[in-house]
């Protein structure tokens, strides 16, 4: 009997560790997938609509004056007028969203607040001041996004 039981548990060893296997293998395979996926974040291909086709230096030079995740907003007797840095918040606001509403999934949402996506996106212009606002986006989508998949599961 001592041995049927030590029969039983090697093999449910044996089981637990294929699953972890199975699992590792998997986990890796979707992490090196996600990578490859967002290796050329926009291709040059992709029509962008709209403030996301501007430059990096333009977003630079809109938000310079303003504290991160601040623009300006005029109300009028007339309407409403609004600075380029809060128009381009918006459209980044807009994006991100966008991204959120394709994952769906709670725990992949991006939820950084308007001052640490202003942050991030900064310093990566600075770094590409030629590269669209577009891309600057999508690098931050793929560094929230591989951000998640590092997270360990509670």
């Amino acid at each position: 009997m001592v041995r049927a039981n030590a029969i039983i548990q090697a093999d449910a060893v044996a089981a637990a560790l294929t699953a972890m296997r199975n699992t590792a293998i998997a986990g890796s395979f979707l992490v090196f997938v996600v990578t490859v996926a967002f290796a050329q974040t926009v291709p040059d291909t992709t029509i962008v609509h709209g403030i996301g086709g501007k430059s990096c230096g333009d977003y630079l030079s809109a938000v310079s004056d303003h504290t991160p995740g601040t623009g300006m907003q005029i109300k009028q007797a007339d309407g409403e007028y609004f600075d380029a840095a809060f128009v381009q918040r918006e459209w980044l606001a807009g994006f991100l969203t966008a991204m959120n509403v394709m994952w769906s999934e709670p725990a992949m949402q991006i939820t950084a607040d308007a001052a640490a996506i202003d942050v991030w996106i900064r310093k990566w212009c600075e770094q590409h001041p030629d590269s669209a606002l577009v891309h600057a986006a999508a690098a931050f989508v793929r560094e929230q996004f591989l951000a998640h998949l590092s997270k360990p599961e509670p």
